[in-house]
Parts: C-alpha cells; structure tokens; sequence
C-alpha cells in the first residue's frame, strides 16, 4: 500500500528541517521512537515537501538521526496543505500499526 504513494529512499543529509521544528523535544517519545527503529527499522516514512523540507513527525526524524541512518524512506507531497500532511500522516500510521499485526 505505501509503495502505491510512490515513497522513495534518499541520503538522510537531504532532508531540510526548520529550527522551529526542533525546539520542542520530548524525550519520552523520541526514546520510544528509537526503540521502535531498533527493533523494525524505520517503520514509516518520512512526508516531505516539494524542496524536501520535513512536514511532520520531528520525532521520527530525531531518532532517525540518533540510529545514524544514512538514507531514509520518503513520500514527498507536491501540495503540502495543512490538511493533506495530517491525513497522509494518519494513512501511514494506520498501514504501521496494520503491518506490526
């Protein structure tokens, strides 16, 4: 199903991300993150915008980046509404959840 949203793999250092996104740090849930990544690998993509520029989940992208992946899963949205990143991020956590069963 996610191959169908034409995910593509590219170098971690691609990825631009807004210092607005990485202030906010929970470490609770980026150490679960990590514990996810450890034992699944990267279990969704990253959305990106046009200019690969990260839209969502900072968290994942932290612990991405802490594993020291060098290339990462990508779906890269062409009109990054507000709304499209957060129903394409709600599609790919369901196709998570619906893999890990």
């Amino acid at each position: 199903m996610v191959q169908k949203l034409n995910t593509k793999v590219i170098p971690f250092s691609r990825i631009q991300v807004s210092p607005s996104r990485l202030r906010r740090k929970n470490v609770a849930a980026l150490r679960e993150a990590m514990q996810v990544i450890r034992k699944y690998g990267q279990p969704r993509p990253l959305i990106v915008g046009p200019d690969y520029q990260l839209l969502s989940d900072t968290t994942s992208y932290l612990a991405l980046k802490a594993s020291n992946y060098e290339f990462v899963k990508t779906l890269k949205l062409t009109t990054p509404s507000p709304a499209a990143v957060r129903a394409v991020g709600r599609l790919l956590v369901c196709f998570e959840v619906i893999n890990r069963q």
